[in-house]
């Protein structure tokens, strides 16, 4: 226990307040699973060149991680692509070798435009930034005046009619909403009380037009500039955090 400390400790992540006392900072858990992501991108990367024999080439120092939002345009010729989290996300990364001589890791938050975008590939990505969400609208008109609180099964009971007219599946729609809250309380504007209760605030579509303006908009957009392969074969890779340049 003493070495855990001590290994914090080099982290600035705990500190020996008095002999044998220690006290450990609360980013300590935020911290090491942002280095445990690190790592798992490095090694996803190297991974990567090493597949194509640059591994040798390519340093660390070269090692761009984005996150869903590039730093300008990035071109280059695609490495690797892959599920960014377990088999129940969306998201899809691609390792780029970009012509400005680095490596670069970008996240996409629904990977069904990728199907046909494979290895290879010589794509170019940008950052967009979209207008408010139409779930964050639809949150809005479902959250009541008087007491803040949107309900999934009152927003369900809303819809129900209509989509089951429409053929359209209701319960996967409000589901989709749900999952957007949950994005938006991790980042602590929304807090969940229950399945049933989340406590909104009025101004919930400036705060996700924010939110997803400091995640990148939508997602970044891709062109193919040359297509030389048609895989859109995944490889699966833990979910990414970040990497300090």
């Amino acid at each position: 226990m003493i070495g855990r400390v001590k290994f914090l400790e080099r982290y600035g992540l705990s500190s020996e307040r008095e002999t044998g006392q220690w006290t450990i900072s609360d980013r300590a858990e935020t911290t090491l699973m942002e280095l445990s992501d690190r790592n798992d991108i490095i090694k996803t990367m190297h991974r990567a060149l090493a597949t194509h024999g640059l591994d040798e080439q390519r340093g660390i120092d070269q090692y761009v991680r984005h996150g869903g939002r590039p730093d300008g345009k990035v071109v280059g010729r695609i490495l690797a692509k892959g599920l960014a989290g377990d088999e129940m996300d969306e998201r899809v990364y691609l390792v780029i070798d970009g012509v400005d001589g680095r490596v670069h890791h970008i996240e996409f938050p629904d990977g069904s435009h990728l199907k046909d975008t494979g290895r290879d590939m010589i794509v170019e990505v940008a950052s967009t930034i979209s207008g408010p969400r139409a779930a964050d609208r639809n949150i809005a008109l479902n959250t009541g005046e008087n007491d803040g609180f949107y309900r999934p099964s009152q927003h369900l009971g809303r819809i129900r009619e209509q989509f089951e007219r429409e053929g359209r599946d209701g319960e996967s729609f409000v589901r989709s909403h749900v999952r957007r809250l949950e994005a938006l309380r991790r980042a602590g504007h929304v807090e969940r009380l229950d399945e049933d209760h989340w406590k909104v605030p009025k101004d919930i579509v400036e705060r996700g037009q924010n939110y997803d303006r400091a995640k990148g908009g939508d997602g970044p957009t891709i062109k193919v500039l040359s297509s030389e392969s048609s895989s859109g074969r995944l490889e699966r890779t833990p979910p990414p955090g970040s990497i300090a340049r």
